[in-house]
């Protein structure tokens, strides 16, 4: 579950970010850490603290390489076009006028993108709700610890408890119509207060 507070965004690093777009393109440690110029154990390092951030592995190690789940995956889709379309005349234009790194990251990337990052959060929230094929395997189904919503609805099929089956699918279908709600009314924020 993602619970993501203001106060909590704005300890983000953003060259975290950078990060896991090289761990995207490259589904290799050794090798995003070439293509950023950085060592393996800051790569890893910085993914440690993404999962942190986001509470999700974001990356699975496979003999294939490193495959995103489906977090890190709805995640990159949010975030694409709003990494892609940041200009680098406004970030070259805040250096010109005496901003450091710190202050240009703050107070002109990090606006652009705030609406974006929370979106990409939320919407994979709202998948990760009905997820049930890959996590059935990760949650032990242990009651009241592990144990994950759509494992219960399954388990309540099979017993033949279609009522039970039927409150908790409701409140994960509510859960999700809030959820895609707020991700409107942050998409209207962002529309209004960036354009």
């Amino acid at each position: 579950m993602i619970d993501i507070d203001e106060a909590d965004f704005h300890r983000l690093d953003l060259n975290l970010l950078l990060v896991f777009t090289a761990l995207l393109r490259e589904r290799s440690v050794t090798r995003a850490a070439q293509r950023l110029h950085l060592g393996q154990p800051a790569v890893s390092a910085a993914l440690s603290r993404l999962r942190a951030f986001t509470g999700d592995e974001l990356f699975v190690r496979t003999p294939g390489g490193m495959e995103p789940t489906a977090h890190a995956l709805a995640l990159a889709e949010s975030l694409k076009p709003v990494l892609e379309g940041l200009e680098t005349d406004v970030e070259e234009a805040a250096a010109c006028l005496g901003a450091n790194r710190f202050q240009t990251v703050l107070r002109v990337t990090l606006p652009s993108i705030f609406p974006a990052i929370i979106t990409g959060f939320a919407l994979a929230f709202a998948r990760s709700l009905g997820e049930y094929g890959s996590v059935v395997f990760i949650s032990g189904n242990m009651p009241f610890k592990t144990e994950i919503a759509p494992v219960l609805v399954v388990a309540r099929l099979e017993e033949f408890a279609y009522a039970e089956a039927a409150a908790v699918a409701v409140v994960l279908l509510g859960i999700s119509f809030v959820t895609l709600f707020v991700i409107n009314l942050i998409e209207r924020w962002a529309s209004r207060y960036h354009g």
